[in-house]
Formats: C-alpha cells, sequence, structure tokens
C-alpha cells in the first residue's frame, strides 16, 4: 500500500473550500502527468511524515504549528474530505513563507538533527547514505515547488492519498 501527499499550485480564487469540489480537482491533477513536470503539483510518497520531522523536529508534525517550519508538509487550513484524510488548503502568504523558510534551511543542518529522530542510533540504518539521498530529493523538490507556487503568487492544496 503506498501512502501520498499531493500538493497542487493553484491561484487562490480558484479554490472552493468545499469537500467534492477539492476531490474531484485533486483527483483529476493526480492523473495529470503534465501538472507534476511542468512544476505546479508535487508529491511525496510514504515519507512525508518523516520530512515534518525532519523540517520542524517534531515525530508528531507537531513543532511549531504557527512557525514556516511546519507550513511545507502539514501546514494549511483543513477541510474535512468523504474520501480520505482532510485536504489542507495554504494562502499565497504561507505558500511565500514555506518558500523562504526552504530556500534559507540548510539541508545538511537539518538532516544532521534529525535523522537518528527518524531512523534510530547512527549506524543502525545500513543505507544511511541512500536514505539521505532521497531526503535531499524531498527537501530540493518541495523547494523548487513552492518557490514556483510563490513566485506566481498561488494558493497551494494539499491531498493525502493511500
Amino acid at each position: 500500500m503506498s501512502f501520498h501527499m499531493h500538493l497542487r499550485a493553484v491561484p487562490q480564487d480558484e479554490i472552493q473550500p468545499q469537500s467534492g469540489w477539492l476531490a474531484t480537482f485533486m483527483q483529476n491533477s493526480w492523473r495529470r502527468e503534465e501538472e507534476f513536470t511542468t512544476g505546479i503539483a508535487c508529491a511525496i510518497e510514504k515519507d512525508f511524515d518523516d520530512v515534518e520531522q525532519l523540517y520542524t523536529g517534531s515525530a508528531e508534525g507537531a513543532g511549531d504549528v504557527g512557525g514556516p517550519a511546519a507550513l511545507p508538509v502539514f501546514g494549511g487550513s483543513s477541510v474535512d474530505s468523504e474520501v480520505g484524510p482532510p485536504f489542507l488548503i495554504m494562502t499565497p502568504l504561507q505558500v511565500k513563507q514555506a518558500a523562504e523558510f526552504l530556500e534559507a534551511a540548510a539541508f545538511d543542518v537539518l538532516w544532521s538533527a534529525s535523522k537518528e529522530a527518524i531512523f534510530g542510533p547512527r549506524g543502525s540504518y545500513a543505507y544511511e547514505a541512500e536514505i539521505e539521498a532521497i531526503f535531499l530529493q524531498h527537501h530540493q523538490g518541495l523547494l523548487s515547488f513552492y518557490r514556483q507556487a510563490a513566485g506566481a503568487g498561488h494558493s497551494v492544496v494539499k491531498a493525502f492519498w493511500f
């Protein structure tokens, strides 16, 4: 079974914050590969809880819930969903703050501070370099996505699929 965090940049005035509209919009987006290749959509498979840990230092995803570190993964206003976990909607200001956080974040520092919490004591994970490379890829993907969305003045809608 796969779990995905799916993000989609969209002009704020096009969003209808209702479960049915969000479900249809995000399901249609999920099926359009060109949205991913053009950078208006992004997804992280199963590691998104750990990416939250990387940014906030909190395994529960809480961290500083009002701070910019909490925005990239679980930030935004919640809209209940009939098809799974709630959708999240970020305002253009929150998207800008997330982009600024990611731009300023030193991946090496974040990784050093959180890798043991994510994978256990140093040396207990045989593929540490490979896992670090995966998390660097997640970080770079989110940075690129949020940078583009912020530059366009867009909101971001998030869905969690499994």
